[in-house]
């Protein structure tokens, strides 16, 4: 499977349909990775259940496992499957899983120890960096939490949610010009995401420009739903409750209402 590392995903889902006799938890990991850019998130958690069957002592195997149903919005089921209570493990990707699991649970100070954890482990993890700055900026320190966020974004510059949310930080200081890049590389990279249009678009309502905001946030409506990569249930229910707010405020602006 290891088209899925080279981005190859032809070839991926090739390897998919011809699987070996007896596949090993290697196998089932990769394909893991495979069905959930194919948006079957529950057969993608599938795989590291076979994956956990076959080697329960693999905590690469938990981690997956943790992620998908993170993913999948049950951030205590993640918890319990990395066996992390609040003791950190020494391995940068288990510790930021197990933080973000904490941090949906509304436990900001068990999430930032663990963050904290992963970054000593591995400061070339971005999920270390990425909820360190969340936690920091839910705690008002923004420019603290912006400085962690540009490192998360550089570590992979690639991952639209880092772009998201790094765009997010820069518009809560008052740097819209910034925002916006990241929000314009954020759409670039996954098209399909309707958090950075939202984004976009309260940054255009701020510039009193309300029919921008108002088109910006048509298309983010347009996304929700749609057949992309799988993203954080969670997020998607926040993306969904600032849209509905958005979307009234600037029909009341335009007289639409």
């Amino acid at each position: 499977m290891t088209a899925v590392l080279r981005g190859d995903e032809a070839a991926a889902q090739r390897r998919l349909a011809a699987p070996p006799e007896t596949p090993d938890a290697a196998w089932h990991l990769a394909a893991s990775y495979v069905r959930q850019q194919g948006g079957a998130l529950r057969a993608a958690q599938a795989e590291p259940e076979r994956a956990l069957a076959l080697s329960p002592g693999d905590r690469r195997v938990r981690a997956r496992l943790a992620e998908i149903l993170l993913l999948r919005g049950a951030p205590a089921d993640a918890l319990s499957v990395l066996e992390a209570g609040r003791a950190c493990t020494g391995e940068a990707f288990t510790d930021a899983a197990a933080g973000l699991a904490r941090l949906s649970l509304h436990d900001a100070e068990a999430a930032a120890r663990r963050f904290d954890c992963a970054i000593a482990a591995d400061p070339g993890e971005p999920l270390g960096w990425l909820g360190r700055g969340l936690v920091r900026i839910r705690r008002g320190r923004v420019a603290e939490g912006r400085a962690d966020l540009e490192t998360a974004a550089s570590l992979d510059p690639r991952r639209a949610s880092l772009r998201q949310w790094l765009g997010r930080a820069y518009q809560l200081e008052g740097r819209p010009a910034k925002a916006r890049a990241q929000f314009e590389l954020a759409r670039r990279e996954d098209p399909d995401a309707s958090g950075p249009w939202i984004f976009a678009a309260l940054d255009a309502y701020a510039a009193n420009d309300p029919l921008e905001a108002l088109r910006l946030l048509r298309a983010a409506q347009a996304r929700r739903g749609a057949n992309a990569p799988i993203r954080d249930r969670r997020g998607e229910r926040e993306d969904a409750g600032t849209l509905a707010g958005a979307l009234s405020q600037v029909h009341e602006t335009l007289g639409l209402r």
